[in-house]
């Protein structure tokens, strides 16, 4: 009797220790199981370095998320269409009242005033200006002012010696408005005197300083060192009265720049002259004048 052998068999162990995957640990000392995938992406996670956060700025983050403005294209080649109003608007603000009219050929006050202020520290060093006589108390100056005032008629004085005298206060940019300096002139003939108006402007030469009791300092001329005067007024050629000047084109021309500023002056500045021309008043004249002589 043949008795056929069959195939051996495989064990059961065999097969499931090839099926075993691979996450089998074999230990001694512990138990098989299936580690977790989870604690590999754990392990992961902490290993990774931490990165320092960037700040976005709100301002900036907005600008993205707004849409972008569309382009407007313009066709210059199209003529406008419907009605063009900006001609009518641009006439009726120029005719409206409530505009303030501009004279582009009359310079500022201010940017006037300091052109003179600074004249005189240039081109016309050898004038002083009125806010510094306090500095040269009787000594002989020359000066460049306008007349704030129309003086009285002249009067012979009472005391010393009977010359006609004539009393009147001018003003610069260093002092106005609020200040005003009193100037006496004398001579032995009422001719010879000068003739002023508010608002003129005159040139004196070799005036001597003098302290005004409770007004200040002003000027008065000297008999025996030849001041002399000139007056620019509105028309004509200066007004040369008495002993001869020297005078040039700058100086006609400072004037004529100070009398400008003198007539752009405001009611409030004016007001504020009036005041201090009134401070002025009621002068010792023959007193003075015999002071001076």
């Amino acid at each position: 009797m043949t008795v056929e052998s069959s195939p051996p068999k495989k064990s059961e162990g065999v097969d499931s220790a090839y099926k075993e995957p691979e996450f089998t640990i074999d230990s001694p000392r512990r138990s098989n199981r299936r580690a977790k995938p989870t604690a590999i992406v754990a392990s992961t996670k902490e290993n990774v370095r931490p990165t320092t956060p960037t700040k976005v700025d709100p301002g900036s983050a907005r600008t993205r998320k707004e849409p972008a403005s569309p382009r407007v294209v313009l066709d210059t080649r199209a003529p406008p269409k419907g009605h063009d109003a900006s001609i009518e608007l641009a006439l009726a603000s120029l005719e409206s009242p409530s505009k303030q009219q501009h004279d582009l050929r009359k310079p500022p006050v201010v940017d006037l005033k300091l052109r003179l202020s600074r004249a005189l520290r240039t081109e016309l060093s050898e004038f002083t200006a009125l806010k510094v006589l306090r500095y040269h108390l009787n000594q002989k100056l020359d000066v460049l002012a306008v007349a704030t005032a129309t003086p009285a008629e002249p009067l012979r004085a009472k005391n010393g010696p009977r010359h006609y005298q004539i009393t009147f206060n001018v003003t610069d940019p260093s002092v106005a408005p609020s200040g005003v300096t009193e100037i006496q002139i004398f001579r032995p003939y009422k001719d010879a005197l000068p003739t002023i108006q508010a608002g003129d402007g005159i040139l004196l030469r070799n005036f001597q300083v003098m302290s005004v009791k409770s007004r200040g300092f002003g000027l008065r001329s000297v008999q025996d060192e030849g001041s002399s005067w000139v007056v620019f007024k509105d028309e004509g050629e200066p007004e040369v009265r008495g002993p001869p000047v020297e005078f040039g084109d700058g100086e006609k021309n400072h004037v004529n720049a100070l009398r400008a500023w003198y007539a752009t002056l405001d009611t409030t500045a004016m007001s504020k002259i009036s005041r201090a021309n009134g401070d002025k008043a009621g002068t010792g004249v023959g007193k003075s004048i015999a002071k001076a002589s």
